[in-house]
């Protein structure tokens, strides 16, 4: 009787224990963490609303640089300029042999003056140019008449004594002439190497 109680308790210690082992082990299973996998799924957003955000600005490339060019020297075309035309010295207007000898005009007139040198040959002609160019001879007055009109030139070019030394014969021919030397009042000054105070001049006037 005692035998078979204590088998029975042990019977039941040992069912009792085996479950609580079954138990234990199926409580440790479902409490053991294991990893998640989660499936995500990524939505493309549509490009409307990225531009309605923010429109990216346009990046624009840097602008190069301008190169600068060495200056290129132009070629001068020394046949196609045309040289400034020397100055000729002032020629008597008589001087041209070809004049038609029924016009009245200047046919090469003398000119002395009172100075024993005068090594400026320059100077006279000028000072010939310049009354010849004021000189209107008359053209009803005929030819072949000569008159010579005197005066002085000062160191300023200022004239002085001015008459007719030699008439023509014919008063407007000498009043013509008288005419030119006084038009042409002031004459250039004395050239400066000339070392006279005063120049006296006979000029002749020709009516041809």
């Amino acid at each position: 009787m005692q035998r078979s109680l204590l088998f029975s308790i042990v019977g039941h210690i040992l069912v009792f224990g085996l479950l609580l082992i079954l138990s234990w082990a199926f409580a440790s299973r479902e409490t053991r963490s294991y990893p998640k996998t989660i499936t995500a799924t990524f939505v493309a957003k549509s490009p409307s609303n990225s531009t309605a955000r923010s429109a990216p600005r346009k990046v624009e490339p840097p602008k190069p640089e301008p190169t600068i060019k060495p200056a290129v020297k132009a070629k001068v075309n020394r046949q196609a300029v045309k040289k400034e035309p020397e100055r000729r010295k002032p020629q008597p207007a008589a001087a041209n042999k070809s004049a038609d000898k029924n016009t009245p005009g200047l046919s090469s007139p003398g000119m002395k003056i009172d100075a024993p040198e005068f090594p400026f040959p320059e100077y006279l002609a000028l000072i010939q140019y310049r009354i010849e160019s004021q000189w209107q001879p008359p053209t009803n007055a005929g030819g072949g008449l000569l008159t010579t009109v005197y005066f002085r030139i000062g160191q300023q070019g200022d004239l002085s004594e001015i008459k007719v030394t030699k008439a023509s014969g014919s008063f407007v021919v000498d009043q013509s002439a008288l005419r030119a030397v006084y038009a042409a009042n002031p004459l250039p000054p004395l050239p400066a190497g000339s070392g006279l105070s005063s120049l006296g001049v006979h000029f002749d006037f020709v009516v041809y």
